[in-house]
């Protein structure tokens, strides 16, 4: 018999779409006194780039608001904001059917402040290893 060296042929690891990748990254409280209380995502891409375009909902008990990131250029390409108001519980999606990847998030007082703070979120995609 005659031995071949034959390397196994590639296959592509296909990548689930950007949307289906988004994970939370970040989750910071802003406390700026003379601001009204908001829920601020950022999503960005691999590359910590801004996305715009993606539409990304607010939802809690028998409502929901939604955004599109970039509509507000001078605060940055993945940029959306909502109002926010205290004592409520929301949860943050993405997509037409804004599958939730955030919830439980409420609004909570400023450390040492009796003012109340907003949020910001940042969302990035899961990085898949392909071998």
């Amino acid at each position: 018999p005659e031995l071949t060296n034959t390397l196994p042929t590639p296959t592509l690891t296909p990548t689930p779409p950007f949307l289906f990748r988004l994970k939370l990254a970040e989750q910071e409280q802003i406390c700026e006194p003379e601001q009204p209380e908001r829920i601020e995502v950022v999503v960005r891409d691999e590359r910590g780039a801004g996305v715009a375009g993606v539409e990304v909902w607010l939802m809690w008990d028998g409502g929901a608001d939604r955004a599109v990131t970039g509509l507000k250029p001078q605060h940055g390409a993945g940029h959306a904001d909502f109002e926010a108001a205290l004592g409520v519980r929301y949860s943050i999606g993405v997509g037409e059917l804004g599958m939730p990847l955030i919830s439980n998030l409420r609004l909570e007082p400023c450390p040492g402040d009796e003012e109340t703070g907003s949020w910001r979120i940042l969302l990035e995609p899961r990085i898949f290893e392909t071998e």
